[in-house]
Order: structure tokens, then sequence, then C-alpha cells
């Protein structure tokens, strides 16, 4: 479960820092719930290659980028330890599953 005391705005206004801090995981997970229920996250894909041939990639990856109001990608170290702790992780596999699919169709 995530420490709500860490990530609440109100426990932190006594502390500059800790308000600045727990204010941008407030608006990340805002960004993110948006774009999970717009369906408008994007793919990158990175090529995987064999190490020993190169012959170029042998796949592609579908990294999933979230964007916020201002069109810039928010960094996965700002939201990836909250999904492994709460359902933003299903939510992610979901968005990202549904644009795969989407693409290839």
């Amino acid at each position: 479960m995530v420490d709500r005391k860490r990530y609440d705005i109100a426990a932190s206004e006594d502390n500059p820092l800790g308000y600045a801090t727990a204010r941008r995981v407030s608006d990340v997970l805002t960004y993110l719930r948006k774009a999970f229920e717009e369906k408008t996250g994007l793919l990158a894909y990175q090529p995987i290659v064999a190490s020993r041939e190169s012959q170029g990639a042998v796949f592609y990856e579908a990294l999933i980028r979230i964007p916020d109001p201002k069109v810039r990608i928010i960094p996965a170290r700002d939201f990836v330890f909250l999904a492994e702790k709460t359902e933003l992780g299903r939510q992610i596999d979901c968005t990202a599953l549904y644009l795969g699919l989407t693409e290839l169709t």
C-alpha cells in the first residue's frame, strides 16, 4: 500500500520540498488517470537485438509513454514506484495493450 502521509499535500505543507514533491506526485497521478481514461498514451518501440548477430532488430518492445498537458512525456521514474503498489500497474498494462491492438488494426 502507498504511504499516504508521504504523498499527502496537506501533511507536507510545513516542508516546502515535501510539499513540492507531493504536489508533483499528485499532478502526475492526475495526468496518468486522465490519459488512461481517454487512452491518450503513446507507444515507443525499442529494438531488441541479438548480441551474437548484427542483422538488426530481432523484435521491438513497445513501451508506454504518457504525455502531460504540455505534451512533454512524463518520465517513468515519476510513476513506476506507484504502479508497483497500486492499481496503476494494471491500468498501464491495459492501456498499453489497447494501444498495441489498435495499431495492429
